[in-house]
Order: C-alpha cells, then structure tokens, then sequence
C-alpha cells in the first residue's frame, strides 16, 4: 500500500462506520429571523463588510444526513470530500466564499485564550438587541460577526457559544479585512478531526 492511500485512510472515516452527530446550536432559522428584521442601512453595512451572502442564505435548518456524509467522507489531510463513485471534490476558502458569501482574503484569524473572567457578558439576546438597538457603528458590527461566528459560521453545542472567538471578534478592529473563509473551513475540519478523536474513529 503506498503513502497516499495510507494517508487517505487515516483522514477518512470507513463507510461502514455510523456517524451520530452531537447536538449544534447552529441554526440558519435564527440568523435569518434577525437578519429580516433588521433596516436597510443596517443590511448595507453588514454588506459593506463582505457578508452580503449571509443575507441571502438559504438553508434554514441544518440537514443531519448530509452532515453525517460530509464527516464520513472529509479527507482532512486534503481537503477534500471522496465520493463513493471515486470522484474528490477539493474543498477551499474561495469554496466556503462562493457558498456562503463571506470574505476570503485578508489576514488569519487568531483565536487568543482567554485568561481571567472576560467584564463583558454574551448572550444570544444581548447580541440580538445589539442588533436591534445600536446604531450602524463598530459596536454594531462586532455585535453581528459574534451573532453571526454563534448561530451559522462557528457554533457549537453550548448555546452560550465560544467566548475566546467572541473576545477576539470584540476586542480586534473591525476596519482590517480578515480571511472569515479560511476561518470557517479551518473550524469545520477541526470539528471533524475532534469527533473522530473523541469517538476513537480513524
């Protein structure tokens, strides 16, 4: 057996292994209920940020069986996803951007841990009133990457979501352009590589 297969089998999951997924908070329903609400100058500048395509999404709901593919399925060593009739589908920033309408160039995002007990408090109501309530301004905006990075690009299986992502989101300039795209794919294929590791899977 050469290195590449060897290297394929140990990022893809056997096709005879069942996958149950753990409970997300992701929720297209909730971002897009918010998003509807919100007034037209609000929209543009979520646009003028480069997230113009989440305001457009649509899916709703997530799809348990298509999830449950994808994490059978990844090639995490290289990005890909290998179909069943031999086919591989690269998978990339510029990918997730197409998809999901969000910025692919820029500089990385680097999570900081946080150290100590943060003084702000997060919350998906907070967040949503934030919303509702700032005016168009860096608060604002910093309040819809974090309402955004909770409900579709980054959640996970506790509602009060990752408050070292939060922080950084808050506490960096929302002026620099960052890769939001590379962020995602990096966290989806982390959460991949998590879940086998948890459930001994190789």
């Amino acid at each position: 057996m050469d290195s590449r297969k060897r290297k394929r089998r140990s990022h893809v999951l056997l096709r005879s292994k069942a996958v149950k997924l753990p409970k997300s908070h992701c929720s297209g329903k909730k971002f897009l209920s918010i998003m509807d609400t919100l007034p037209m100058d609000k929209k543009n500048a979520i646009s003028d940020m480069g997230f113009g395509g989440l305001l457009q999404l649509g899916c709703k709901e997530l799809r348990y069986e298509l999830i449950t593919w994808i994490v059978a399925n990844y090639d995490i060593g290289y990005h890909r996803l290998c179909m069943e009739t031999k086919v591989v589908v690269l998978v990339t920033p510029k990918n997730v951007r197409e998809v999901l309408g969000i910025p692919d160039n820029g500089v990385d995002i680097l999570i900081y841990n946080r150290r100590g007990t943060p003084n702000r408090t997060y919350d998906i109501k907070i967040l949503e009133a934030n919303l509702r309530d700032l005016p168009v301004g860096e608060e604002f905006m910093k309040s819809f990457l974090i309402f955004a990075c909770a409900t579709i690009l980054a959640p996970n299986s506790k509602q009060e979501g990752m408050h070292d992502l939060w922080d950084t989101v808050w506490d960096s300039e929302v002026g620099v352009r960052k890769n939001w795209a590379k962020f995602v794919l990096q966290y989806v294929e982390n959460g991949i590589r998590d879940y086998r590791t948890s459930h001994d899977i190789h």
